[in-house]
């Protein structure tokens, strides 16, 4: 897979989750991951999809990872403390 398929992937997947897609969103996702596992966006988008589709768990798990792979990125470990909260 290809930077620009990889680009449409993570489009596909911001639009499946703006319509609350939260299944499609998580299949555009794992496709990058398969490419590319340490995909920042990627993985935050799972997070959200994730949650979209009550798995809580699944969503801390991908929200960790992805303040792993830049944890001097924000949204991944903000997102993953108000989950740690609620």
């Amino acid at each position: 897979m290809d930077a620009k398929e990889i680009k449409t992937c993570l489009k596909a997947a911001r639009e499946a989750i703006r319509n609350k897609e939260f299944k499609d969103a998580a299949k555009h996702c794992k496709t990058v991951l398969a490419a590319d596992p340490e995909n920042y966006n990627a993985l935050v988008f799972l997070g959200v999809a994730a949650e979209g589709l009550d798995q809580g768990e699944q969503a801390l798990k991908a929200y960790k990872k992805a303040a792993q792979v830049q944890p001097d990125q924000l949204l991944a470990w903000q997102v993953r403390l108000v989950l740690k909260f609620v």
